[in-house]
């Protein structure tokens, strides 16, 4: 069937695409776009093509291969491992990296991991070679007798375990056995806790890199399997979990993001023995301030300060306990929040299922969402930048809502109740709704959502939408409330009156449908008419409004469907226009197409590595620029930076270090491969980076895979892109990466992907 690439076009497909074999690979046909010139391999070169095999290598690299490869010796690229090669080297243990039937995991750190040691033994240089020595020194100063090489095989075998694990199965475990003998690792958020106090714990690094034989992960520090004497003081002890909680606030206050309430109610409970460290390690599920704020308004309370919260929860606590006293129940959901042993998020959705407090009662934990014993209530999910934080005895992990060990048998709560509770005000989480929150409350239309006998949709544009619309209008900060006056004056200076309310009515009444709708069902709408009486064309996720010039909204994956007692919740990723304001108002500019958006960001062949020189190369040699400045077409760019392509051209053989020497050494690998001309191949493998459609990066990886314009899927898993040559390094896209463009999205990613097991020179 046609794919969908924008209203009225289609895409093609002229052939299949290219079809591999594990012995012997060749090249029989392509996908076609329209010109062929542009989108395919050329007619008259595919007989000559045809007729080159391809020898390919049947599986990726050992370990010590990999290793092998990411450097060239003693230099001053920080990110490789030349050091930890030559201590391998040195110690003899690299054998044991190339063992085939071996399925090992090895912490790899960096160069410039290892410069950092050799700092914090007394180095003062940074190059790799003083670095490798001033470790050898210290270390034979450690040996009785004056032999390095045992003590440095044992710091090695320390950063190496007898299974293969990814970096999430790794950071799940709460303990790990390394090859050496007796010695342990301890993760913990994605640090990884060694014996050694005075050094900071590694990280790890996002990613990771399959190998025949096992895992590479990369550490931005070094394991050291002992407290080595000479490199510092121990560092202070930490606080306990009580000691935390007493210094994150000062009492009763505005700030809902510390733990005055819980304080108070630990307190008021008799619990405060229940985290005495002397009754062994526990895991606090902290719910903020803001948290019992919204159990509060949950509980019919309308206010938002701290006190009136802690009056109207005793109150509803009395009114369901027998005797009328609050506090034994009090105890019971203060209990359900504690967990024996101490947990990172990461062990506790590797762990998955709890039953807190010894009431017997089930607590489950998928990825951000926290399932409680009541189902008619919004889960709790982890606060952002709130968690792994560690105590003594144990670990607090900040949560936006109340576990609750019973069902309350409240009525549901309204859209307006939902919108109301997912944050406490303007602030710095883009995710959730605090602008649609005044903007209703400003165009007196909470009322509405309120009605427990409608049956609505609430189209729900983020923080981060309201922000975008925004920015589209001229505002260039990050702040909510500015955000906001941005898009008022906006609309007021449309206005003859210049009052903004009846605009901004019809804006909100855009995003509310009189039917409560699942996104199944509006994807399946060929329209859907709005509380304003004008309608919105769905396709696919994509919400088409009637503003043609700014990107349309997309239901956000992941967070669709969020029920409410009167209807629907259906989060967007943009503010539906009901005409053109930006233009309307004087303040749009043209939306950059894609290839705009690569064209601004560089000015030629440079030394920055962060920009798209290499890629505006390519797509100009193929032509392909022309099919990302298609206005009409709805595209996602995976972008390779020029580091990427750095990357790539060095696993080919370019020693050259420049983006010039990059750009040739990976055409001319690709004429060897392609009968002499590059091109025909460099198009294929820039067509794989296209997707139809646009998407964030959140999209992709909650969809999982997706089908490029060229080649075979590509699989999105937790972090990394996965394309089909097994020997690449990982690749990524930054979070936060998102540059919308008018006919679609790019996100810069770290590796160029391959949609062939290409043999690496």
């Amino acid at each position: 069937m046609p794919q969908r690439l924008a209203k009225g076009k289609t895409l093609d497909s002229a052939g299949s695409w290219l079809r591999m074999a594990w012995a012997r690979r060749r090249i029989l046909s392509c996908a076609f776009l329209s010109p062929k010139r542009i989108c395919g391999i050329n007619s008259h070169i595919l007989p000559t093509l045809q007729e080159t095999p391809m020898t390919l290598a049947a599986h990726p690299p050992s370990l010590d291969g990999l290793l092998a490869a990411s450097g060239t010796g003693f230099d001053a690229n920080g990110n490789d491992f030349d050091i930890l090669n030559q201590a391998l080297s040195a110690t003899g243990l690299t054998a044991a990296l190339a063992d085939p039937d071996a399925h090992l995991t090895l912490l790899a750190p960096t160069d410039a991991a290892f410069i950092r040691l050799a700092q914090g033994f007394g180095f003062t240089g940074t190059d790799e070679a003083g670095a490798f020595g001033a470790i050898a020194t210290t270390l034979a100063g450690l040996a009785p007798d004056g032999d390095p090489l045992p003590l440095l095989a044992n710091v090695l075998r320390y950063h190496v375990l007898g299974e293969s694990l990814s970096r999430t199965e790794l950071l799940g475990r709460q303990s790990v056995q390394t090859l050496l003998e007796g010695s342990t690792i301890s993760p913990f958020g994605s640090r990884l806790e060694d014996a050694d106090p005075s050094f900071a714990d590694p990280v790890v690094q996002p990613g990771g890199t399959a190998a025949s034989n096992g895992t590479l992960l990369t550490l931005n520090g070094v394991l050291l399997p002992a407290d080595l004497p000479g490199n510092g003081p121990a560092p202070a002890p930490l606080p306990t979990l009580a000691e935390r909680l007493a210094a994150s606030g000062t009492g009763l206050d505005a700030n809902g993001r510390d733990f005055d309430i819980l304080n108070l109610a630990i307190s008021a409970a008799g619990l405060t023995e229940a985290l005495d460290p002397a009754t062994g390690a526990k895991t606090l599920l902290a719910p903020t301030d803001a948290a019992f704020i919204r159990l509060a308004q949950t509980l019919g309370f309308d206010g938002t300060d701290e006190q009136g919260a802690v009056d109207a929860i005793l109150g509803a606590l009395g009114s369901l306990a027998p005797d009328g006293d609050p506090l034994p129940l009090l105890r019971q959901v203060l209990s359900y929040h504690l967990i024996d042993g101490k947990f990172s998020v990461e062990q506790l959705r590797a762990e998955g299922s709890f039953e807190p407090g010894g009431l017997g009662v089930p607590l489950t934990i998928r990825g951000n969402l926290l399932q409680d014993a009541d189902p008619a209530q919004p889960d709790a999910r982890f606060a952002p930048g709130q968690t792994n934080i560690e105590a003594a005895d144990g670990a607090l992990q900040a949560i936006d809502r109340v576990l609750l060990p019973i069902a309350l048998d409240l009525p549901p709560p309204s859209i307006a109740d939902v919108i109301a509770g997912s944050g406490n005000g303007f602030d710095f989480n883009r995710e959730d709704f605090d602008i649609l929150k005044a903007a209703l409350g400003v165009a007196g239309l909470t009322a509405a959502l309120d009605d427990p006998e409608a049956s609505l949709t609430l189209f729900a544009p983020t923080d981060a939408a309201f922000l975008r619309l925004a920015h589209d209008l001229g505002y260039t900060g990050r702040d909510e409330a500015e955000a906001l006056d941005t898009i008022v004056q906006g609309l007021a200076a449309l206005d003859p009156n210049g009052d903004p309310l009846p605009l901004l009515t019809t804006v909100l009444t855009y995003h509310v449908a009189p039917e409560a709708l699942t996104a199944k069902e509006i994807r399946e709408a060929p329209e859907i008419t709005t509380l304003s009486g004008l309608t919105i064309e769905p396709f696919g996720s994509r919400l088409v409004d009637l503003d043609p010039t700014l990107p349309d909204a997309q239901l956000l994956r992941g967070r669709a469907d969020l029920a409410a007692g009167n209807g629907f919740i259906q989060a967007i990723d943009r503010v539906l226009l009901p005409a053109n304001i930006p233009e309307a108002a004087g303040t749009a500019a043209p939306a950059p197409t894609i290839s705009g958006l690569l064209a601004a960001s560089g000015t030629g062949f440079d030394s920055n590595g962060n920009d798209f020189d290499l890629l505006n190369a390519a797509l100009q040699a193929t032509g392909l620029d022309t099919v990302l400045a298609d206005p009409a077409a709805e595209l996602t760019l995976l972008a390779p930076t020029d580091a990427a392509f750095g990357r790539l051209a060095k696993a080919l053989g370019d020693t050259s270090g420049t983006e010039e020497g990059a750009l040739s050494t990976i055409l001319g690998a690709l004429g060897t491969l392609g009968g002499g001309d590059p091109l025909p191949l460099l198009g294929d493998i820039l067509r794989f980076h296209v997707i139809d459609g646009r998407s964030s990066r959140e999209q992709l990886f909650a969809e999982g895979s997706a089908q490029p314009l060229f080649g075979p899927e590509l699989e999105f898993r937790g972090v990394q892109i996965i394309d089909a040559e097994p020997r690449a390094t990982s690749r990524f896209i930054a979070e936060g990466s998102d540059q919308f463009a008018a006919n679609g999205a790019l996100h810069a990613i770290t590796g160029v992907l391959l949609p062939i097991d290409v043999p690496l020179i």
